[in-house]
């Protein structure tokens, strides 16, 4: 009975050393760097019907990657359709990609149905019927552009339900 107590306990301890040996495996020793993991494959799934593609995936199938979104946003900047009310800091690489693809479709969208910020805003007072009014034409240029397109797209709504 001594001797099966013996084993069991040698036993035990040579699975406690394996353990150990593996962890000291598995971790990094000080000072050396960890492994990297390697990046996702990109075999991504079908989308199912009806499915939108997440933002970075329609990024990559609208322009391949997000240094020429950002540049094609830069474009629309440049172009006085979209504000520039960006960090100096940051800048534009550090925004979301699900933003950059909004202010994307806004800036063209204001761009090829509008002609401009100018011709948005002027959509909006003539939606609502207010043209004259200088007021609100000057408290609306401080809005965003994006905000703006919301505006003339509720705007022409409650017209549509008013008819």
């Amino acid at each position: 009975m001594a001797k099966a107590k013996a084993e069991s306990a040698k036993k035990k301890k040579d699975d406690k050393a394996e353990k150990a040996d593996k962890k000291a495996k598995a971790a990094p020793a000080k000072g050396k760097a960890a492994k990297v993991p390697e990046p996702p494959k990109k075999d991504l799934r079908p989308l199912r019907s009806g499915e939108q593609p997440w933002p970075g995936r329609a990024v990559e199938a609208s322009f391949g990657s997000k240094a020429k979104l950002v540049e094609a946003v830069r474009k629309l900047i440049s172009d006085d359709l979209l504000d520039d009310r960006l960090s100096e800091d940051k800048g534009l690489e550090h925004v979301s990609n699900k933003k950059l693809l909004r202010l994307h479709t806004v800036g063209t969208r204001v761009q090829s149905e509008f002609g401009g910020r100018g011709g948005l805003i002027d959509a909006i007072l003539a939606a609502e019927k207010r043209t004259k009014d200088e007021g609100y034409k000057t408290r609306l240029e401080r809005f965003s552009t994006p905000r703006l397109v919301d505006m003339v797209d509720s705007a022409r709504r409650r017209q549509k339900r008013a008819a």
